[in-house]
């Protein structure tokens, strides 16, 4: 099992609007923007992918590394969705160490206390890489995600506070 290492915490970069490049660079990846798209986006990613994200100051855009970028989204003052964007230098153990350093992050710097995933079911290796950051299969949202114009479920997993 992989373990939890705080002197990690440190290199955790809150990203502004100064790291829009950083953040686009791996949002428009070829490896990863297919991933976080569905039919209702653009076929093609845009020059201000991301942006939104970096002006809304409620959005946590957190870089553990240059290959990660992982966008945390309010649903309320306590709970964040997690948006996981991983380009592939930067997979594996490293990408698990890194979810798990984010989610301590939030739990340490904000009033988070539950991160939240909703993950097409075709994405088998997303769910295995949200079991290996901790998180836990809370339940399913049924046909809810349209891709190639056919509708899946989305997996809910759940990382609360405490939890790691």
């Amino acid at each position: 099992m992989i373990t939890y290492q705080p002197e990690k915490l440190k290199d955790i970069m809150l990203c502004t609007i100064k790291d829009f490049k950083k953040v686009h660079r791996i949002l428009v990846h070829e490896s990863v923007y297919p991933f976080i798209t569905d039919d209702y986006s653009s076929k093609e990613p845009t020059e201000d992918l991301g942006l939104s994200f970096l002006e809304n100051s409620v959005i946590k855009v957190l870089m553990p590394n240059d290959n990660c970028v992982f966008i945390l989204v309010p649903m309320s003052t306590n709970v964040y969705t997690v948006h996981s964007n991983v380009l592939p230098e930067g997979r594996g153990k490293v990408a698990v160490l890194a979810a798990k350093s984010v989610a301590k992050w939030m739990f340490n710097n904000t009033e988070c206390v539950s991160i939240i995933s909703f993950t097409p079911e075709y994405n088998k290796v997303a769910l295995i890489f949200s079991r290996l950051a901790g998180m836990k299969r809370i339940g399913v949202l049924k046909k809810s995600f349209k891709k190639d114009n056919i509708f899946y479920d989305q997996i809910i997993t759940s990382l609360n506070k405490g939890d790691i």
